[in-house]
């Protein structure tokens, strides 16, 4: 099902969600100097691992893990302990993965 805004005085803008059978996720503020929120949605109750890494791949961190419902959640990530550079954060829920880039600036 697709959700359509209407502003008066305007036609319609299609914000592009789609209800949607996939895993997803997003992070805000990016690129983030202290904390960052990773908000992910998922299609269907399951067990989700939220991990983080450096560019390289090196260094997995477990930010999260939890059997959770079906639908929006958010974890916040403290960057302000961690080097300037890209980071990448995975998630995993239900045989699926996403992976986002994270940039941290000091």
């Amino acid at each position: 099902n697709e959700v359509q805004i209407f502003t008066p005085g305007a036609s319609s803008v299609n914000t592009g969600f789609t209800q949607s059978n996939s895993i997803s996720l997003d992070s805000y503020p990016d690129p983030t100097t202290s904390t960052t929120t990773l908000s992910f949605t998922l299609p269907e109750a399951s067990e989700a691992h939220l991990t983080l890494t450096d560019a390289a791949g090196r260094g997995t961190q477990l930010l999260h893990s939890a059997w959770l419902d079906a639908g929006r959640h958010e974890v916040t990530w403290d960057a302000s302990r961690y080097p300037s550079g890209v980071f990448l954060c995975r998630l995993e829920s239900g045989g699926e993965s996403v992976t986002r880039r994270v940039v941290v600036l000091h």
